[in-house]
């Protein structure tokens, strides 16, 4: 069983690196690697593309992060016949956060695109989802708050990356539980990861010169 769950880490990561912008901005005649922001995520689609295929693809791409997770919590309580096993909150923990994690590099770095990707925030927000719902939802209430406000798709996913670690302090007791502190690790990695990731989006933000959410 433990081959399993250490096969997971590069089959969910395997998953991640599925480019789901590039394969629908394709199917609309649009390389999303070129035009736009270059960026193949559903907020470049939404641009090029409209909201249609920009909602496609950041469902799509939440599914990635959402869907390793759930294995990894499957495969931390079920055997290979599908029995349930004695829980372990800590090996489970770890099991969803691993999966998750690695489906999230795997959309920023996927193999698929030489190594290039995304910005990881809707495959982020679909493991969260799993693993801490309270702390996401939060996030992404005030990004989209954010978004309809300043029409930057940009400026709501750096806020709801900060936002996210400091929610656990709010909504997980005890904090320093064995099974949460992982959870407190990958919120503030995952916020790490994403504010690296739209470092050319602050600088934009800074002079000006950021895209707007409306699609051309």
């Amino acid at each position: 069983m433990i081959w399993v769950q250490v096969l997971l880490i590069p089959f969910s990561f395997l998953c991640g690196s599925i480019p789901f912008a590039v394969i629908v901005g394709r199917m609309r005649g649009i390389d999303v690697m070129t035009q736009g922001s270059c960026n193949p995520g559903a907020s470049n689609v939404y641009r090029l593309a409209g909201p249609i295929p920009g909602i496609l693809v950041f469902l799509l791409d939440v599914a990635k992060g959402a869907l390793p997770a759930l294995a990894g919590m499957y495969l931390a309580v079920h055997d290979l016949s599908g029995n349930a096993t004695e829980p372990n909150p800590v090996l489970q923990i770890w099991l969803e956060l691993g999966a998750g994690f690695s489906a999230a590099f795997g959309h920023i770095f996927s193999p698929f695109l030489k190594f290039k990707g995304g910005k990881g925030v809707a495959t982020f927000l679909g493991v969260f989802l799993v693993i801490f719902p309270a702390g996401i939802l939060t996030a992404c209430a005030l990004a989209a708050v954010a978004i309809l406000i300043t029409r930057y798709f940009s400026v709501g996913s750096i806020l709801g990356a900060i936002v996210l670690p400091v929610s656990y302090f709010i909504f997980v007791d005890p904090v320093w539980a064995p099974q949460n502190v992982p959870v407190l690790c990958l919120t503030i990695l995952a916020s790490v990861v994403i504010l690296i990731r739209h470092r050319e989006n602050i600088s934009r933000l800074i002079k000006g010169t950021e895209h707007k959410t409306r699609h051309v």
